[in-house]
């Protein structure tokens, strides 16, 4: 069975995971434009993926847990809005 609309979706976070909390959280934060936003992000993951770039811990803070996360820190996510 296919989608109606298969550009229309829901994405469920973990909320045992301090990653998917921070990422909620920053999402559930911006109000609109959150598709541009995961669009951008996704093709700057995918383009460092092709080129064999491999993201290195930088230390997010997660508002929730107050503890250092990984992968691209807050101002180069903003950076990417």
């Amino acid at each position: 069975m296919e989608k109606k609309n298969p550009y229309i979706m829901t994405i469920g976070f973990k909320k045992e995971d301090p990653d998917h909390i921070y990422v909620a959280e920053l999402l559930n934060s911006m109000g609109r434009g959150k598709a541009q936003y995961i669009v951008k992000a996704v093709l700057a993951y995918q383009n460092r993926k092709q080129n064999g770039e491999i993201l290195q811990p930088i230390g997010v803070m997660c508002r929730s847990q107050n503890r250092k996360k990984r992968m691209i820190c807050c101002k180069d996510l903003m950076k990417m809005r």
